[in-house]
């Protein structure tokens, strides 16, 4: 039982990593009506920059950390404004493929600046295991969905209880009547982006200690949070979160008790099973069109 458990507090730790990049997918495809294909990227080069802020600076942890979500909110305000603003009215493949190139170059973008080979990061914790009888759980994954549940609440409160979240989820329902109620429309779209930046490096500094930091981890996370997207339902915030931590703890549950070199192959035959059984998702609702 004490296995059982340790797997699924384990699986909803990297069901929480998909659920923060899906979040951010969710917000830039609600605000733009397109799929940002560089968000795994997002992803990958938050973890390099908190290893390079760590070392360059010796700075506490804390600090490392929001000096790392700065430059990330920087960096989703002019990748929207440099690379997605001009494309505002172009075509939805042209998006697309435009987002997977800007995933392409900052790969190459990092390689040149870190180089190929896999980075070894282990703060804040280290090795340090939380015991509880026979339950042994790295501390990181406990700080995983920590952070996660007080980010999940603070976006809810943002959302719900803000007025820019307000007038950010206007401008992503209805972009035309949300301008003529006088809100910014491009400014909230370059919100979107900002916090899905953020969400993506947050991400990022707490995959890293779990794993090596390399080039390919935020293609695969990528692929992942797109799948958690769908299985929880196609643009849905409690979807993306929902859809995320199923993936998760399925993925974990079948690389224990099945087999380790399968394990993404229960994460993608969710993703199928779920395209078959309830295509709109978890949490999705049918749309009707009229003909």
């Amino acid at each position: 039982m004490e296995h059982f458990l340790q797997l699924m507090i384990m699986g909803m730790a990297m069901g929480s990593i998909y659920s923060l990049v899906a979040l951010g997918v969710v917000l830039i495809f609600n605000a733009i009506q397109s799929l940002n294909f560089a968000q795994g990227e997002f992803l990958m080069l938050g973890a390099y920059f908190v290893l390079t802020v760590s070392g360059a600076f010796n700075l506490p942890y804390v600090i490392d950390f929001f000096l790392v979500l700065g430059a990330m909110a920087i960096m989703g305000y002019f990748f929207e404004k440099i690379f997605c603003a001009p494309l505002r009215r172009a075509s939805y493949v042209t998006v697309l493929v435009s987002t997977l190139g800007m995933s392409i170059f900052f790969k190459n973008i990092a390689q040149y600046i870190w180089g190929p080979l896999p980075q070894f990061y282990d703060e804040p914790f280290g090795t340090a295991v939380f015991r509880m009888g026979n339950l042994s759980l790295p501390m990181q994954y406990l700080f995983v969905i920590a952070v996660t549940l007080v980010l999940v609440l603070a976006l809810f409160i943002f959302l719900e209880r803000s007025s820019l979240g307000h007038m950010l989820k206007a401008a992503s329902e209805d972009q035309e009547a949300a301008a003529l109620m006088g809100i910014r429309v491009n400014r909230m779209i370059s919100l979107a982006f900002v916090i899905a930046s953020v969400l993506a490096g947050i991400a990022g500094i707490l995959l890293a200690p779990i794993f090596f930091i390399t080039l390919e981890m935020g293609y695969l996370v990528g692929l992942k949070a797109f799948a958690a997207m769908i299985v929880g339902g196609f643009g849905s915030i409690p979807g993306a979160i929902l859809g995320g931590i199923v993936l998760g703890v399925i993925e974990m549950l079948g690389a224990s008790y099945v087999s380790s070199t399968y394990k993404d192959v229960f994460a993608f035959g969710l993703l199928i099973l779920i395209l078959f059984v309830r295509p709109q998702g978890f949490l999705g609702e049918k749309v009707a069109e009229k003909v």
